[in-house]
């Protein structure tokens, strides 16, 4: 693994390999008649292309604002968000103009995602939203992590039937911890 640290020191956000770590769980939300399938566990702590992961990130940063999208996929289950727009300084999501979609398995699940609690029209909650520097044995660049949660996000084949919420790999109450080092176009704080 020592090989993989080559250039990760960079000051700009484009040189380093994208790492990420990212831990959640499609289930079931209580309630929902036929539904006995949770997803299995997606626990990835990987750089782009190394243990089955594919890691993607971007930050592009505006005026006031950071706009962020990012997707991790591993075997048949893959986490994305676009169009994620926050302060400059962090914080929660900002409007509901971001969408995440989740994958399990052969199933693909959209919704909106805002700042505040989930909802019927903006079932996903991303907030937590922090920059930083990352610098350790392995890993080091500037950092985005945040929190995710959905409830009762559906599948457009049929979203009276296929409803899941996205939490904590192992506290379904609990919002999913994401972390990704060295995003595309994000520089240090």
């Amino acid at each position: 693994s020592g090989g993989l640290l080559f250039g990760l020191t960079s000051c700009n956000g484009n040189s380093g390999a994208v790492f990420g770590d990212v831990r959640y769980q499609v289930r079931c939300p209580r309630g929902l008649s036929g539904c006995s399938f949770s997803g299995d566990p997606l626990d990835v702590y990987a750089f782009n292309g190394t243990e089955g992961a594919f890691v993607s990130c971007s930050v592009v940063e505006e005026e006031d604002e950071r706009l962020i999208s990012f997707q991790v996929t591993q075997g048949t289950q893959s986490l994305q968000v676009s169009g994620l727009r926050v302060a400059n300084s962090g914080g929660p999501a900002r409007g509901s103009a971001c969408t995440v979609t989740v994958r399990d398995e052969s199933v693909t699940y959209t919704g909106a995602c805002g700042g505040g609690s989930p909802s019927e029209a903006i079932p996903c909650q991303i907030s937590e939203v922090e920059f930083s520097e990352l610098d350790t044995a392995e890993i080091s660049g500037p950092t985005v992590g945040m929190r995710v949660s959905c409830e009762n996000i559906t599948a457009p084949v049929d979203p009276t039937r296929f409803q899941r919420n996205v939490t904590h790999i192992d506290r379904a109450d609990e919002a999913a911890p994401i972390q990704f080092v060295n995003c595309d176009g994000l520089s240090a704080p």
